[in-house]
């Protein structure tokens, strides 16, 4: 038989899940490459179709009621044979929530998931497959950078 403290105590933590504010997390974040970024331009599940970007890079993006979409496209070099290099390409979005610390978890839904693996020496083809992986980021503070006007010598 569950105690009555268990329920307050679940009902509390459903409550804090519920109420969590996520305003410092929500938009689109890409690495500097600012060519790998999240929607149908990269994925786009109704023709379950990549799309190559640019650059390599990595972007997630979050909306307020805590969902994540997340794009990442890496490119791997050979050294023992550089006519060989490696490419890939993932994509998963699903639920996300943070932790009183900060951290957060980043749990995809497990059949939406895709990634596409290039090794042209290995495979005539791309190897294509779904993918999930549960994500989790230590979170300690969110910085700014240093105004313009306080960085020695430099022009604004």
């Amino acid at each position: 038989m569950v105690s009555f403290t268990a329920i307050l105590l679940l009902a509390g933590a459903v409550m804090h899940a519920q109420a969590q504010d996520f305003s410092d997390l929500v938009g689109t974040w890409s690495s500097k490459s600012n060519s790998t970024f999240t929607g149908d331009g990269f994925y786009d599940p109704v023709s379950d179709h990549f799309t190559e970007p640019k650059h390599t890079g990595i972007s997630y993006s979050f909306t307020a009621d805590g969902y994540f979409e997340e794009s990442y496209y890496r490119a791997v070099a050979n050294p023992t044979n550089p006519k060989c290099p490696t490419g890939i390409i993932q994509w998963q979005h699903g639920k996300f929530s943070k932790a009183v610390d900060g951290s957060l978890e980043l749990s995809p839904i497990k059949v939406d998931g895709r990634q596409m693996y290039s090794d042209p020496c290995a495979y005539k083809t791309s190897v294509y497959t779904r993918y999930n992986a549960t994500e989790q980021f230590q979170v300690r503070s969110i910085s700014h950078p240093i105004p313009c006007s306080s960085v020695c010598g430099l022009r604004c």
